[in-house]
């Protein structure tokens, strides 16, 4: 059985929820993933004996959290070794506009440039307004972004835009450069 890891860097839970359900996609098709959160890494964990890695981190402000960048530059020579892959999760797709999707993946190439990561896949996918989970500022920062960008912007109620055909689109194109 093939093995991969799923790790992750999340802040209000949405890239987590995406790497579950990468999860749930790989050991569909047989293969043993496990998920971990990047800010909860055990202390022994090693990118060793894995056929295949997949890192995803979110976007806020603008850049990909730093424990996230940090970790890829750490191991940066193991990821380059194995078969790999990077999502990032942003809000700048959500409303699919060519200026907002460049936006998304303009903040993927600035987080592999910053780590000198080359993966062999990569994607960016919607994330979600999670409004209930934002301190006050966050959330007048949001809906303030969100009108702007003709969204959402009812505070009382949480937003999810991932685009989970996309995902498993993603998660396919890597199983078979794993088989």
């Amino acid at each position: 059985m093939t093995n991969i890891a799923i790790l992750y860097a999340s802040s209000e839970g949405q890239t987590a929820k995406v790497s579950r359900y990468i999860k749930e996609l790989l050991t569909k098709k047989g293969f043993k993933a496990e998920v971990y959160n990047l800010n909860d890494l055990p202390k022994k964990f090693s990118i060793t004996g894995y056929k295949g890695i997949i890192v995803g981190a979110s976007v806020h402000i603008g850049s990909h959290q730093k424990y996230g960048i940090e970790y890829v530059k750490d191991n940066i020579e193991s990821l380059n070794e194995v078969k790999s892959a990077f999502f990032s999760i942003c809000l700048a797709k959500i409303n699919n506009s060519e200026k907002t999707i460049g936006r998304g993946e303009k903040q993927l190439q600035r987080f592999l440039k910053k780590t000198g990561w080359k993966p062999d896949k990569t994607a960016v996918f919607s994330g979600a307004l999670k409004y209930s989970k934002y301190g006050f500022m966050k959330k007048v920062l949001m809906k303030f972004i969100s009108k702007l960008m003709g969204e959402e912007t009812d505070t009382s109620k949480d937003y999810e835009y991932t685009e989970w055909n996309k995902v498993e689109k993603f998660v396919n194109e890597f199983m078979s450069e794993i088989s």
